[in-house]
């Protein structure tokens, strides 16, 4: 069982207000994925000056949690944020401006999580937020928060200012056993972020 969001830029999901608040911090969901995102911590690789793991980082890490939430069944959350047009923004940036921009997104949004949350490279133009405590029901808000906030900063190419629109795919990873394992997860992420993009 998932429960999904597909959040298009600048359409809040229903019930998603100013005032709603973060994930669950429940000292038995938090501690746990605390622990054992310390245990990894010498195995993940994060970009050059940047607080964001690399691709592969993100999935090992993605499976120690999602095992723990079936395991354990603690909630987890997963948003991946897009920069609209991102493309046309590499190749007006070039690549090395282009990487500074999203090492730039990354660290405004790792300011915006909190600490037990992870943030890593979904892709080109992708950042992905790893949530654990992140229950359903609140999981829409804090993807729109997040979102209004990264939407809200501006890329400056020499004389230009560009203020970019993000598109989010979120959904909640059930903590049942025989639930999606991480790469079908990421898989139905990308889904949902195509979908929203269109």
């Amino acid at each position: 069982m998932k429960s999904w969001q597909r959040i298009a830029a600048g359409r809040p999901p229903a019930g998603a207000g100013s005032d709603a608040g973060g994930a669950s911090d429940s000292d038995d969901t938090r501690s746990g994925f605390d622990d054992l995102r310390r245990s990894l911590a010498g195995l993940l690789e994060r970009e050059p000056d940047s607080p964001l793991l690399v691709r592969a980082s993100l999935e090992a890490l993605l499976d120690a949690f999602v095992t723990r939430a079936q395991q354990r069944r603690g909630a987890l959350g997963l948003v991946v944020f897009e920069l609209d047009d991102w493309k046309a923004l590499r190749e007006r940036a070039g690549e090395s401006g282009f990487a500074s921009h999203i090492s730039m997104f990354g660290r405004e949004l790792r300011r915006r999580v909190r600490s037990s949350d992870e943030i890593g490279r979904f892709g080109e133009g992708q950042i992905a937020a790893v949530l654990p405590g992140c229950e359903p029901q609140t999981l829409g808000a804090v993807s729109e928060r997040l979102r209004a906030a990264l939407e809200a900063l501006e890329l400056a190419f020499g004389a230009q200012t560009l203020r970019p629109s993000i598109i989010v795919a979120s959904l909640s990873a059930s903590p049942r056993p025989g639930s999606s394992g991480p790469a079908r997860l990421l898989e139905e992420l990308a889904d949902a972020l195509d979908l929203a993009s269109r």
